[in-house]
């Protein structure tokens, strides 16, 4: 039952290496300037095990978010802004006194843009996992690989979702996150964007 050469030991074993990511990355990214750097340790990491290689995770982790920290505290400022934006955007919506099919267009229209954007910094940080990341490069991949970069962006935007459509639920949502969440999402991108270029 248990052979260390079976599927269920394997799957057992990514599932640890998943959690031991995830707790790397939530330690790694507290200060939020270090967010950048904390992404792209574990998008780099999950896509060595959804290649099946072998992976030391808290010192892979640690050494791919030492690599590269100007460019990562760059990335840290993008991915704050684009949070902080769609959160006051999602607010001014959602306190906005209008008809509710015009409710339904502008909310349609912020979740397309957010779904879109998801799915460039998605590309953008396999690229850079890669090391060959450019914003045209991920504008490139994100337009020629479109309905996998979708699904990537799903797979990225699942928490905040949840967290929106699951309001009463925050315990559970929280409980997944600090468990095994990024790791989770960034491990499916890896599968959904790993053989493309």
């Amino acid at each position: 039952m248990f052979d260390p050469n079976g599927r269920l030991y394997a799957a057992l074993d990514l599932a640890a290496d998943l959690v031991i990511l995830n707790f790397c990355f939530l330690i790694s990214s507290l200060p939020l300037v270090s967010i950048g750097p904390a992404t792209k340790a574990l998008a780099t990491q999950t896509q060595r095990l959804s290649r099946e290689e072998a992976v030391r995770p808290v010192r892979d982790f640690f050494h791919e978010f030492r690599r590269d920290i100007p460019r990562g505290l760059l990335a840290s400022a993008v991915l704050l802004i684009f949070f902080l934006v769609c959160s006051y955007e999602y607010l001014i919506i959602n306190r906005a006194n209008v008809s509710r099919e015009a409710y339904t267009v502008v909310m349609g229209s912020l979740g397309s843009g957010v779904l879109l954007l998801t799915a460039l910094i998605a590309w953008y940080f396999v690229l850079w996992g890669r090391g060959m990341a450019s914003i045209r490069q991920a504008v490139w991949a994100a337009v020629r690989f479109l309905p996998r970069s979708i699904l990537a962006a799903v797979a990225l935007l699942t928490v905040p979702a949840l967290v929106l459509a699951l309001p009463g639920q925050w315990a559970a949502i929280a409980l997944f996150s600090v468990l095994i969440g990024p790791a989770l999402a960034w491990y499916l991108v890896a599968l959904l964007l790993g053989g493309l270029d």
